[in-house]
Parts: structure tokens; sequence; C-alpha cells
């Protein structure tokens, strides 16, 4: 390796080196990171083959590179390099010209600012679950004291009643006690209690979490596992990872038709995975999968999945999943959330096998 590919690995932006055949000449390990593919995977292939669909803003800039020597920048520019996987970038194109003025070839930037942007998306979920938070502990009181004198007063009514009218006094208690449990449910969101901390094999966990689910299923679904049996147990809070579990593959028994699957998958994070998810590479990491075979998650609600009180349930408080995030989070991993091919919907729990990434292996 000649010095000038070794300093171009050492950049943390993606460079690319593509010729008037508008095939790549040389592109650096950072490059081959973002695509993750290796090197001799992308040397000599077409720039139109590295995009998912055509991508007309940007390679209508990149031919005011080759052919009119401009310098083009795009800021915060959005790159479908996969129907699953859709990337922030700052991407510089500048054009390198010969001794006699004409453009040879053209040099791609591309800084990957995911990380950025979802790090900014996990500060506005902590922000949002604080401020929620708050506001729940303190209008639950408020709301506790009355709805008890009102479920006493109903049930005195009731047995004051004829009998032709008790069914409306019953229906009232119903849905007093529905309001209930959506304050308790917000309750014990507002007051998440500390982790407790274990040694456990996260296959055996989601077993015990299936059989659970398995002894409850009113229609017929096959849940279907996949695991990597070499994997170390995970050091972490067992019953609220059980919790996590148990959300997430109850959601996608519900989102499947019936007969359908769900599969819930084990393994370690690759090097291109964590490199893909932003998680740090000098840990190790865990990926559990549950896919469904549901309809998906429309794409205007996907950034608001995670957001407490959001449901498209009809009767859902919309704390599931914002629970499963707070939780996660508290571990050092991270939730995604992902469609699958040819539909459904893939949600990806990150655990790092340490009790925080800044810990020592176990």
């Amino acid at each position: 390796m000649n010095i000038q590919n070794r300093l171009l690995d050492h950049l943390e932006q993606a460079i690319l080196v593509i010729g008037q055949d508008h095939h790549i000449k040389v592109c650096n390990e950072a490059a081959c990171q973002l695509w993750q593919r290796e090197e001799q995977k992308i040397i000599g292939r077409s720039l139109e083959s590295f995009f998912y669909a055509d991508d007309a803003t940007f390679l209508a800039s990149f031919e005011k590179v080759l052919n009119g020597g401009q310098h083009v920048r795009l800021n915060e520019y959005q790159i479908v390099f996969s129907p699953t996987k859709k990337t922030i970038v700052e991407a510089t194109m500048t054009p390198m010209f010969d001794e006699q003025r004409n453009v040879e070839f053209a040099i791609i930037s591309i800084v990957d600012h995911t990380r950025s942007f979802q790090l900014r998306e996990v500060e506005r979920e902590k922000a949002i679950i604080h401020s929620l938070s708050v506001f729940v502990e303190s209008i639950a009181h408020e709301i506790k004291n009355p709805l008890s004198s009102i479920k006493g007063a109903t049930q005195l009514l009731g047995r004051e009643l004829k009998k032709e009218h008790q069914s409306t006094t019953e229906m009232i208690l119903q849905e007093l006690a529905r309001i209930e449990r959506l304050l308790n449910e917000l309750s014990h969101y507002s007051q998440m209690p500390a982790l407790e901390w274990s040694s456990f094999n996260v296959n055996e966990l989601l077993n015990t979490v299936i059989w659970f689910e398995k002894n409850s299923l009113d229609r017929p679904i096959s849940l279907e596992v996949h695991y990597d049996p070499s994997l170390p147990n995970l050091f972490a809070d067992r019953d609220k990872l059980h919790q996590v579990f148990l959300n997430l593959i109850r959601n996608a028994v519900h989102a499947s038709p019936q007969n359908g699957v769900v599969s819930i998958r084990t393994r370690y994070c690759s090097r291109w995975e964590m490199v893909e998810a932003q998680l740090d590479p000098s840990h190790e990491y865990y990926l559990v999968e549950i896919e469904d075979q549901g309809a998906g998650i429309p794409e205007e609600n996907v950034r608001k999945i995670f957001n407490p009180l959001f449901t498209t349930k009809k009767y859902g408080s919309g704390l599931g999943l914002s629970i499963c995030f707070q939780i996660v989070s508290a571990h050092h991993g991270m939730i995604h959330y992902q469609y699958a091919n040819p539909q459904g919907s893939i949600f990806q729990v990150y655990l790092p096998r340490t009790t925080s990434p800044f810990g020592d292996s176990l």
C-alpha cells in the first residue's frame, strides 16, 4: 500500500475518485464502510450502480463536476443505499484537472452525519420523556383522587338503581377501570426504577418470553427462532429486557396475518452493522431482531413510534414502545425500526455485552 492510500484510509470521510467513464478508480476505507463493501467490490464499478434508485440530484451534480468543472456541495443530503438504509451526508464534489485543464477525474468526499442526527433524535426523545415524566408525576395524583370518589359514588348509585339501569353504571365502572389502568401505566412510566444487573443468556430469556406468548395466542401464528448459540452471557437487567422483548414480540404477533410468521433472531453485531448503527466500534454488541409479516409502519409515523402516548391502536396507551426505548437506552443500547422485505417490520435491539459502553468486557 502506498503512502497516498494509507493517508486516505486514515480520513474519516469517504473518498471516491471517479473517471470520465463514471467508473470508480480509488476509494478509501471510510467509503468501504459507508457502502458496506470490500474495496475490490467497489473499484472498477460505475458510480450509478451504488445507488438503490436513480438519484437525479446527486448524479446531476456529479455531471456538473465531471463535464463542467464546477465545485458542488450538498448539505444534509439523504442518500438511499437500499430499501432499509438511508443516510444523511454532506457531499463535496471537486474536479481534478489534467495539464491541459481538462477534467480528468471527479473527487467525491462524503461525510456521514447520520450519527449526529441520531444523537439529536435521542436527545429529543429524552427531553420528551423527561417532560412527560414531570407532567405525569404532577397530574396523576390530581386525577386519582377525584377518580376514586367518582368510582365510589357510581358503585353506590349502582346498588340503589333499578336492575334495568344497572348496565349503565357497569359501563361507567368499566371505563373508570380503564382510566385507572392508564394512570397506573403512566405512573410506572414516570418512575422507571433503577436497573438490577445480572448475568444471563439472551437466547434463554427469549425462549421464556416466547413460551409466554405462545400460551396466549388467540390465532395461528408461527414463532420461529434463529439464534447464535455461541453468544456469551449478557450482563443486564433480565426483567426489564423481558418486558422489552415481550412487548416487541407481542406487537409483531398482533401485526402479522393469520398463519403468518414472526422471526426472532440473535447474533453478534458485525463490523458493518456497527458502522451502520453508529455504535462504538471498540465494544462488543449483540443484535436481537424481531420481524413480522404485517403491513409495516407508514413512513409518516416512523419517527413518532417511540414518542410517549403515540399509538395507532384503538385501545393502546402509546407507552409500550416508548418504555422499550427508555429501557434499552438505560442499557446504553439502541432500538431501531426498519422495513422488512417484501413487507412487514423489523425491530432491532442493539445491546452492549457490558454494563455500559464505558465498562470492561466480561
